[in-house]
């Protein structure tokens, strides 16, 4: 996973933004603020990426994260 200062937020705090975008109600701008978007922007820029890399690997980042909400979803409805 590129660049862990995307994990500076709290847990419950990713939890909260990917299931508004796993749930199809919010886009990712919507789901974060603006601020939110340029510090991940900004940290991941710093280590020496460039755009195109950075959206690609949030996006990669994302995606796993949504199978592992889903997989703790199942986990806890049994």
């Amino acid at each position: 996973m590129a660049g862990g200062n995307i994990w500076s937020k709290t847990g419950r705090d990713i939890v909260n933004i990917l299931e508004k975008v796993s749930s199809n109600e919010h886009t990712w701008e919507e789901a974060t603020d603006k601020s939110e978007r340029e510090a991940l922007k900004a940290n991941e820029l710093n280590e020496g990426e460039t755009e195109e890399e950075t959206i690609h690997n949030l996006e990669q980042e994302h995606d796993e994260l949504v199978l592992q909400l889903n997989w703790w979803r199942k986990s806890n409805e049994q």
